[in-house]
């Protein structure tokens, strides 16, 4: 499903910006940032032994303090899962919030792509968030495949949006519940 240009699906691979500045001042480049487990999936190749019945943590004041005391100002937060769509609301205010308080930085979302509406809400909440998503649930390679509506509606957006989804990489490896 990759074509010449290794690109899945009409998505380019995904690729990290390097920063373009000296992380010093006690600050971190980048910030991963995984909310639980519970996702609308249940792979077997997931590293978060992601499912239905997983937990979820939504970020609170405590916690955004936090992440403004150890981010740089341009740093990249990636959120992750389970499944990040399930806090859309939470997430928009975590981005407003940040903005507000002067993150200028880039938030990237590792995605399943399921939620397409809620995924896109997402990234029209900010324009400097993108989202990688799952390449087994985009491409149907040891997981089931996006729904068409959803893979669609994610089609066009990357179309009229270039640079805001992305695919993930494509060397699968076993990980997961594949493992135990």
């Amino acid at each position: 499903m990759i074509d010449e240009n290794h690109t899945a699906l009409g998505f380019p691979p995904f690729t990290d910006e390097k920063p373009s500045w000296e992380p010093g001042e006690g600050r971190l480049p980048e910030i991963h940032l995984y909310f639980g487990s519970r996702c609308n999936r249940e792979c077997d190749f997931c590293v978060v032994f992601g499912s239905p019945r997983g937990w979820l943590a939504e970020v609170d004041e405590e916690l955004l303090e936090a992440l403004l005391g150890l981010l740089h100002p341009q740093a990249q937060l990636k959120i992750y899962g389970g499944e990040p769509t399930l806090l859309s609301a939470n997430l928009r205010w975590v981005f407003a919030e940040l903005r507000r308080r002067g993150f200028a930085g880039r938030f990237t979302l590792f995605s399943n792509g399921i939620q397409s509406a809620r995924l896109l809400e997402l990234l029209e909440a900010d324009d400097r968030t993108c989202c990688v998503l799952n390449y087994s649930i985009l491409t149907g390679t040891q997981a089931e495949r996006i729904p068409p509506t959803a893979l669609r509606q994610l089609t066009e957006y990357a179309r009229r949006h270039p640079g805001r989804l992305f695919a993930g990489h494509a060397d699968l490896v076993e990980v997961g519940r594949a493992q135990q």
